[in-house]
């Protein structure tokens, strides 16, 4: 497994699978993501971050995921996210996670819509920021303590 894997703003790929411990992309338009497999994951895209159908998503420690769009993760039903901690920044985020959810970090302009199959918490001390409307649905979660708007 590579150790660092990093890659510069001027690609198109499309559609990524990646395996690594450190993975770091920039694509100068959206991003499908097939296959994550990954100690840290960052990803910055000029356009919208989606999954492909089936996608398996793991980022074990921490995901960075920014969009100048919109993100869409986990919404089929044979999708498979998880993030052991996860920052995103993007106009609007619709993401399902498989397992626990806690937010490192959040900038939406709009709209977020944030599912997960257990809680939902934030690192102490990160920035919480939804400029529109939240719906953030978790098994013992308290959203209301953690997202501003």
């Amino acid at each position: 497994m590579a150790q660092l894997i990093s890659v510069g703003s001027q690609n198109s790929f499309g559609t990524v699978s990646v395996t690594g411990r450190d993975v770091i992309l920039a694509e100068a338009d959206d991003t499908t993501l097939e296959g994550v497999d990954t100690d840290s994951f960052t990803l910055v895209t000029t356009g919208n971050i989606f999954n492909s159908p089936r996608a398996a998503i793991a980022a074990v420690i921490e995901a960075s995921l920014t969009a100048s769009a919109d993100i869409q993760l986990g919404g089929g039903v044979a999708d498979t996210v998880n993030f052991g901690a996860l920052s995103i920044e993007a106009i609007n985020a619709d993401i399902k996670e498989s397992s626990s959810t806690v937010f490192s970090g959040l900038k939406i302009e709009n709209q977020l819509t944030m599912e997960s199959i257990d809680s939902i918490t934030q690192v102490e001390g990160s920035s919480l920021d939804v400029g529109g409307l939240d719906n953030v649905d978790g098994d013992r979660s308290d959203p209301g303590d953690c997202i501003r708007g």
